[in-house]
């Protein structure tokens, strides 16, 4: 698997989510500025991580979340 990830952030690496300490380590490594990023979640705490990082996020719908994905909604965030 490591050869199809540029980079891999655990949360034994950094600060876990909701911080955005693990967003930030990734966008480093890949000399990638937070305005130029897009994060896909499927949570509540990962839209704040997105957020707290300066990144878009994308709220996914997820089988295993359907209570969170309500929440996403009531956020504003778009949901597919």
């Amino acid at each position: 698997m490591d050869e199809l990830l540029d980079v891999v952030i655990t949360r034994q690496d950094t600060q876990p989510k909701p911080a955005p300490d693990g967003l930030h380590a990734a966008l480093s490594q890949l000399d990638v500025p937070p305005e130029r990023a897009v994060f896909v979640g499927d949570s509540p705490t990962d839209m704040a991580a997105a957020r707290a990082a300066g990144v878009v996020a994308l709220g996914l719908r997820a089988y295993q979340h359907r209570a969170a994905a309500a929440g996403l909604a009531l956020l504003g965030y778009r949901l597919s």
